[in-house]
């Protein structure tokens, strides 16, 4: 997993999503509200679930049991006005190894949370907590940013979006879009040396 991991943190989301739908499946891309909250470079990681409404103690829950180099996948189902997660869950988060977070919902402390490093990407920003009552809900299939993720799915963010990757195609898709990346590197580079010959 390790390798495959390393080898889709070369790949844009740009190419993963292409490559999904050159091979005809459903191109698995979140919803474009969920944004990295700090410029966030590469996120990639098998996804540890969790449904979050505000309110619950899922995040806690996730965190003592997600291994590391996860990327913890929580869904607020969209809920914006109260927040499930800040620099204090990031710094125990960070502590433990584990890749990101992204979560259909809202978060705080971003200052924080860049200082840290800790990859998250969110669906809004704001200071309003809630008091947590107890829940359970980990390891479960859910739907995040209108796609339906299920445990151990390969997550693969970066400044365009997220995409999500089924465990039994990431193989073949990984593939594709190696292809696809390397091509449009070429056409890429071309291009630059163009540019300076003709001087900027």
């Amino acid at each position: 997993m390790k390798a495959l991991i390393e080898r889709y943190r070369k790949v844009g989301t740009a190419q993963v999503s292409d490559a999904q739908r050159r091979l005809g499946l459903t191109s698995l891309v979140m919803n474009s509200g969920l944004r990295p909250v700090w410029p966030v470079e590469k996120l990639v990681g098998p996804a540890y679930t969790g449904y979050a409404p505000p309110g619950t103690s899922v995040c806690d829950q996730a965190l003592n049991q997600a291994p590391p180099g996860w990327v913890l996948v929580l869904s607020a189902e969209g809920q914006t006005e109260y927040i499930l997660w800040g620099e204090q869950y990031s710094a125990r988060a960070r502590l433990k190894g584990l890749a990101g977070l992204v979560l259909d919902g809202a978060v705080r402390d971003v200052d924080g949370i860049a200082r840290l490093q800790f990859p998250v990407y969110a669906r809004s920003i704001t200071p309003r907590a809630v008091a947590l009552a107890r829940s359970e809900q980990v390891e479960i299939p859910l739907v995040c940013g209108g796609v339906l993720v299920y445990p151990g799915d390969l997550i693969v963010a970066d400044q365009d979006g997220i995409v999500v990757v089924r465990r039994e195609e990431a193989e073949r898709i990984l593939e594709v879009a190696e292809e696809i990346e390397a091509r449009e590197a070429a056409v890429l580079h071309a291009a630059l040396q163009e540019l300076e010959k003709k001087g900027g």
